[in-house]
């Protein structure tokens, strides 16, 4: 429950913004994008993957195991007709390969690195891994690998990114190494598709960009700016849902410095487009004689009965928030 003292989440269009108000816009409200891209693509929700992304493809049944049977080096034998034996798999290759996989991981995150770099320790780290542990210890830094004293400069290393595909599509490793590789590869790739779609005019790709950004979701960094910057790409290009989440950052000065003028004529827009989450913010704050309102209750039951009736017709809301607005159309009816 929100109470003026207390430091509490407000509207999320992908982020979070603290705040000391105790109105029901402090709450955190989280954009469902339901938004169709292209015909390459399926309609987008929170935390969905595009279609064309495969899912982790399942390990096979010659997966490198660590029974007692392997790790002695003896296994199943098939015989031919004529009685001559066959090895099924090569279990001691397969046994060096499991100890070999082990060289490949990360010192840090201690998984396969999908965005490879070589350090002045001569070791290969996950890109964001070392970076993170080079800002944190700054000039101090240590090698994470042998503690020895460490410069900052990292080199991107392609090829052994290439040879990291193909020792896992080759099943040369695979277990759970392989399969945490490939899940974090496959996020990379929908990010990748997704980009490319936005770059090519996609407002839904925009948006959901924005989301993730905002998010921190499918493995990117966290960052309003970024977020904004394609939330506001879509509102240039009249996107409702684009201009709802711009309206947003820009009025609370999210990722942007605020601009309430320019946010208000944005969420404005939105709102008289259909889009609920801005109808929503505009009853919230003409409630509370918020962002510079002047409190009118008649204006807030005006846009937050548009939402209790279903007249919005771009709904971007989630069940919660609705109830939200129930809640305030009835304590403003009273």
């Amino acid at each position: 429950m929100c109470t003026k003292r207390a430091r509490i989440l407000q509207y999320n269009p992908g982020f979070a913004v603290p705040s000391e108000l105790g109105s029901p816009s402090a709450h955190k409200i989280s954009f469902l994008f339901v938004t169709t891209m292209t015909d390459e693509t399926r309609h987008i929700k929170e935390g969905e993957h595009l279609a064309e992304v495969p899912s982790p493809c399942a390990i096979s049944s010659s997966s490198i195991s660590t029974n007692s049977s392997l790790a002695s080096g003896t296994g199943d034998v098939a015989r031919t007709s004529a009685g001559a034996p066959t090895v099924q798999v090569d279990l001691k290759k397969r046994v060096k390969m499991a100890m070999a996989a082990q060289e490949y991981v990360c010192p840090i995150t201690r998984q396969l690195p999908t965005d490879p770099v070589t350090a002045e320790d001569g070791r290969i780290y996950e890109g964001a891994a070392i970076r993170a542990h080079l800002k944190r210890h700054g000039k101090g830094a240590r090698s994470p690998a042998t503690n020895e004293k460490m410069g900052h400069r990292l080199l991107p290393v392609p090829q052994y990114a290439n040879m990291l595909q193909h020792l896992v599509d080759s099943d040369t490793i695979t277990g759970d190494l392989a399969d945490q590789w490939r899940k974090v590869m496959g996020k990379k790739s929908l990010v990748e598709k997704t980009k490319k779609l936005a770059e090519g005019g996609d407002l839904g790709a925009m948006v959901t960009l924005g989301y993730w950004y905002g998010e921190g979701m499918e493995g990117l960094r966290k960052n309003h700016e970024e977020a904004f910057r394609w939330y506001k790409r879509a509102a240039d290009k009249r996107g409702v849902t684009g201009l709802a989440a711009a309206g947003r950052c820009l009025v609370m000065g999210v990722g942007v410095k605020a601009n309430i003028v320019e946010g208000m004529c944005l969420t404005g827009q939105a709102a008289a487009l259909g889009s609920d989450a801005a109808c929503y913010g505009l009853g919230i704050w003409y409630a509370y004689g918020e962002y510079g309102l002047t409190r009118n209750d008649e204006q807030a039951k005006h846009w937050l009965r548009k939402i209790v009736n279903g007249h919005c017709s771009v709904k971007h809301m989630g069940d919660a928030e609705l109830k939200l607005a129930r809640k305030e159309m009835r304590r403003l009816s009273r």
